[in-house]
Formats: C-alpha cells, sequence, structure tokens
C-alpha cells in the first residue's frame, strides 16, 4: 500500500493500515481470515485457536477505542485551555478560529452494522465474530453495557486483573497487538487438520449445523449498543486520583477536595492530555465520576452537585459526607474562582489595549490611543482592586483550614483522652491491683531463690577440717611433683656433660693412637715425650672428675 493512499486515510482505516497483520491480509499465512471467521464454530472445533482470536479482538477493540479511531474520522486533536491575546482578533475581541473534529469517546466501544462496515477488509470481508467477541468480554466483566453501568446501585469490579489491585497504566490492559503466539495459525498442516476435523463435525451435525453457523450474528443482533471498557474507566480514574492527591501533598488544602462538575471536567482534562494527550468526552467524565463514586470504596462521594474526596488515597480512606459548614466553605472558594476569573479577565482585557495603543501610535492615530490609554487605566485599577480582594480572600481561606486543622487536632486528642481513660479505668491496672501483683511478683522470687538454695545445700554436711587436710595433701603431692621434676632435670643436664667428657676421652684416645706413628723428624724427641706427658694428665683429670660426679650422684 503506498503512503499516498495511506495518507488520505483516516480513523479506523488509517489504524488497520499500519497493523501487521492487516498488511498482507491475501496472503496464505494470514490470521485475516481465521481472525473474520464464525468465531462460534471454533468454540468446539478448535478451543485454543477461539481463546487466542478472542484475546486478540480483546486487544485491538481496547485500543481502537481507547486511540479514539473506531470511526471513520481521526480524533479531535486536544486544544490549551490557556488563551493568549495573539490567539484573539484585535478587532472583534474573539478568539480565533481554530481546527477541530467530532467529541469521540476514549472508554466506550460501540457495536452496530457500520462496525463491521468500518472493519471490513478487501479479500477478507467484514468480521463475522464480533457478537461472539462482545459476549466473551461480557463474561469476564472487561465490558458492560452502558445502560447496565450506569444504573447499577453495586460496585462493579471489572476482570480479574482488576480485582484486589491499583492498575499502573495502560499496557497493564493493552497487550502489543502480534505479541499473542498464534501456533495453530502459522502451522498450516495442523490448521488443515483443523479444517478437515471441523468439516466432519458439521456433516455429522446436519441441520443443527444451519443453527450453528448463525449463532455469531445472533448474538451480533442481540449485542448491538454501546459498551463500557472497565479497563479504562479505571485507568483514568487512577490517574485522577494520582495527580489530585500529588498535588494536594504539595500544596495541601480541605477545600480542594471539593470540586463541582465543572471543575472535576476540568481537571480530568488537564490529567488526560498530560497523561495520554486527548480529551476525555463528555460520556467518558460521566463514566469515571460514577466508577469513583461507586467502584471505588467510598473514595469519592457525589452530593448536591458536589464532589468531595476523601482526605487520603489510603486503602481505608474514606470520603465523609458533605455538611453545612462544607458547603458555607465551599461558597467562599466559588468566590474566590470568581475573583480569579475576573483578574484574568481584566489581565487579558489590558493585554488586548496594549495591542490596541501600539497599532494606533505606529498609525499616528493619537486620538484612538489615548481613549485606549485611559481605558486601560480604569482597567489597571479597578485589576488593583480585585487584586486586593483576592489577597484578603486567600488569607481568610488560609486562616478557615488552620481552623479546620486545630479542630481535626483537637478532636485527635479529644479521641486520645478517650482511649486512656477507659485503658485506665480498667480493673487490672488500678494502683492497688497494681502494687499488690508487684508485692506477689516479689514474693514469688523471694520463694524460688530460697527454693533454689535448699536444692543446692541438701544433703550435704561438709566437715571443714577434712576440707584442710585435704587441700594439704594436694599442696604436698604437689610439691613432691616438682620437686621430681627438678631432679629429673638436673639428671638430664648430668648426662649431657658425661656425654661430652665421654666425647672428649674419645678424643684424646685418638690422639694417644698418634703416639704410635713413627716420629716425625722434623720434631724433637722431647717435644713428642711431652706432648704425651700433657696428654695423659688430661686422661687422668677427666677420669677423676667423672668419679667424683658418679659418687656425687
Amino acid at each position: 500500500m503506498t503512503e499516498a493512499s495511506t495518507s488520505t486515510k483516516s480513523g479506523l482505516a488509517r489504524y488497520l493500515t499500519n497493523q501487521t497483520d492487516f498488511l498482507n491480509p491475501k496472503s496464505p499465512t494470514s490470521p485475516l481470515p481465521a481472525l473474520y471467521a464464525d468465531l462460534s464454530r471454533q468454540r468446539k472445533t478448535n478451543p485454543a485457536g477461539f481463546r487466542s482470536n478472542i484475546e486478540w479482538w480483546r486487544n485491538m477493540l481496547l485500543d481502537v477505542t481507547f486511540k479514539g479511531v473506531q470511526y471513520e474520522f481521526d480524533p479531535p486533536c486536544p486544544i490549551s485551555a490557556s488563551a493568549s491575546a495573539s490567539d484573539v482578533d484585535v478587532d472583534t475581541e474573539k478568539p480565533k478560529s481554530g481546527g477541530g473534529g467530532d467529541e469521540v469517546d476514549r472508554t466506550v466501544f460501540r457495536l452496530d452494522e457500520s462496525t463491521k462496515a468500518r472493519w471490513t477488509v478487501d479479500g477478507v470481508g467484514r468480521p463475522l465474530g464480533l457478537g461472539t467477541v462482545i459476549l466473551e468480554l461480557e463474561k469476564d466483566f472487561s465490558l458492560v453495557s452502558l445502560d447496565t453501568f450506569l444504573r447499577s446501585t453495586t460496585p462493579i469490579l471489572g476482570p480479574a486483573s482488576l480485582r484486589g489491585k491499583e492498575a499502573g497504566g495502560l499496557r497493564d490492559y493493552i497487550p502489543r497487538v502480534g505479541d499473542v503466539s498464534w501456533t495453530w495459525i502459522t502451522r498450516p498442516l495442523q490448521w488443515a487438520a483443523s479444517s478437515l476435523l471441523s468439516s466432519v463435525i458439521d456433516i455429522d451435525h446436519g441441520e443443527d449445523n444451519d443453527g450453528e453457523y448463525s449463532q455469531d450474528e445472533r448474538m451480533f443482533k442481540q449485542k448491538k449498543g454501546d459498551w463500557v471498557w472497565i479497563q479504562l474507566v479505571h485507568l483514568l480514574g487512577t490517574k485522577y486520583l494520582d495527580q489530585h492527591y500529588s498535588e494536594s501533598s504539595s500544596n495541601f488544602s480541605a477545600l480542594s477536595n471539593l470540586l463541582t462538575l465543572t471543575e472535576f471536567q476540568e481537571n480530568l482534562n488537564v490529567v488526560c492530555n498530560q497523561q495520554f494527550g486527548f480529551k476525555p468526552s463528555q460520556r467518558d467524565t460521566n463514566l469515571v465520576l460514577k466508577h469513583l463514586v461507586r467502584d471505588r470504596g467510598g473514595i469519592a462521594i457525589f452530593q448536591g452537585g458536589l464532589l468531595k474526596l476523601a482526605s487520603s488515597q489510603d486503602h481505608d480512606a474514606v470520603a465523609k459526607p458533605i455538611n453545612q459548614q462544607d458547603l458555607e466553605i465551599f461558597t467562599v472558594k466559588q468566590t474566590l474562582g470568581k475573583l480569579e476569573r475576573q483578574i484574568d479577565c481584566l489581565e487579558f482585557q489590558i493585554s488586548i489595549q496594549n495591542q490596541r495603543i501600539k497599532t494606533y501610535v505606529s498609525k499616528n492615530r493619537k486620538v484612538q490611543a489615548l481613549s485606549y490609554l485611559g481605558f486601560r487605566k480604569s482597567l489597571e485599577q479597578d485589576l488593583q482592586k480585585r487584586m486586593g480582594t483576592r489577597d484578603n480572600l486567600k488569607q481568610v481561606i488560609l486562616k478557615i483550614e488552620q481552623a479546620q486543622t486545630d479542630i481535626e487536632i483537637m478532636l485527635a486528642y479529644k479521641s486520645s483522652n478517650e482511649v486512656l481513660k477507659t485503658i485506665l479505668s480498667e480493673k487490672e491496672i488500678k494502683v492497688e491491683n497494681v502494687e499488690k501483683v508487684m508485692d506477689e511478683i516479689e514474693k514469688g522470687i523471694q520463694d524460688v531463690d530460697d527454693l533454689n538454695d535448699l536444692i543446692r545445700n541438701h544433703g550435704y554436711d561438709l566437715d571443714h577440717d577434712e576440707l584442710q587436710f585435704e587441700l594439704s595433701e594436694l599442696e604436698r603431692e604437689n610439691k613432691a611433683e616438682e620437686d621430681n621434676k627438678i631432679k629429673l632435670n638436673d639428671q638430664m643436664k648430668n648426662k649431657q656433660r658425661q656425654k661430652q667428657q665421654e666425647d672428649q676421652l674419645k678424643e684424646s684416645l685418638q690422639n694417644l693412637s698418634l703416639l704410635n706413628t713413627p716420629p716425625d723428624d722434623s720434631i724433637s724427641t722431647e717435644k713428642q715425650a711431652n706432648n704425651q706427658k700433657d696428654l695423659l694428665n688430661q686422661l687422668e683429670q677427666s677420669s677423676q672428675h667423672s668419679s667424683k660426679q658418679a659418687i656425687a650422684q
């Protein structure tokens, strides 16, 4: 498909041209023939394929609804809520014309005859199973009819994926189309076998088969109408609460939890524009409001045209009913809001007059310039008065909020005091009872100590003299053992000295053996005789010393 032909399309047609499964619908491997076929037959012949088809359609219908492309036209572009003087015609003082399309729902899917026509694909035809798809999505509470959603007085919890948790984002509900594993479609042999099995079943059913073929068509007729995506309503509600309480935490104000329908819609528009880039329809706003009041555990109440939110987003936080004090405070808030709008209008008018003055001065039209200068001066004086009144009113509101906080603090003190009184009134913590219990505890501890002493000393009549005698014997034995150690140590030393002496004697004997060798001519006979005499004296002294040591031992 060429880029030129794609650029001429809008709405759903353009969306489908960018989806992988629609790029080549006539290909033998394309899943579209199975997806566009009579799904009621696949429920029996191919249960796995049936569930895959339902999931594919769930993702596609959810995506086209949230993106605002379920119709033949493109969704309108979000328009900034803030306007400047350059966006206004100087002469008429009216906003310049801008673009914008029809308002489109982002949480409601419409099923009618035109739906089939918009989803028609060349070479494949119209989707035959949309009635069955809506039926299956209704069974698991993903879709609820618009009438049921608006009329129900009991909470609508939605599909199991939403129960017991808070949604984190659109990806929690819209898996990327194409992520589903189409195993039975991408295996031609398996699909052929499934088709053959279906043909056999059709033949066996005979006339009943005609009714089964028309089941999708009957479902389509029964399910025509508008259907609310619970996931998408829940998503917008969650994003709104997150934004509201994040702003309240940074700039807390008790008045911020009281809103008119207009304020709620404006705030929701800002959240959707920032988070998703679109402006919700009036129907989307009503559905989100209904969801917050009915389905979110009492975090919001709607009473007398006012929406009141709980003081926090905690799990157990509940909005209190709107009382007369809330209404009076809200009147002050409304007055402040009017002043803010008047100030914005005056500032805007002053900017317009500035442009006019510059224009007439540049054209040398002094009379007109002076006229607008005077008008601007009066506007500026009025602006100063309004700003002074606004500042005073803000101070009043600040005092009111401080007083409310003081009341809450005093109520907390009072509640705490009541709890303390209730606790102190219990019989168990009376002073006399406490003293009695402490005395009993002390007596019990003393009894335990006495019992332990009795157990340790029972059956043991000790004789201190006998113990002293045993101690003396132990000391004597210990001293004798020490003496033996010293004696053994001395004997070891004597043995070492004796061994050294024996080694010396052996060396002396070796030297004596040298006397038997022939005399050296270089040594005189007298000198040799003296050496022999010295050796003999050493041997004699060594022998005598050894004998004395042996006798001493």
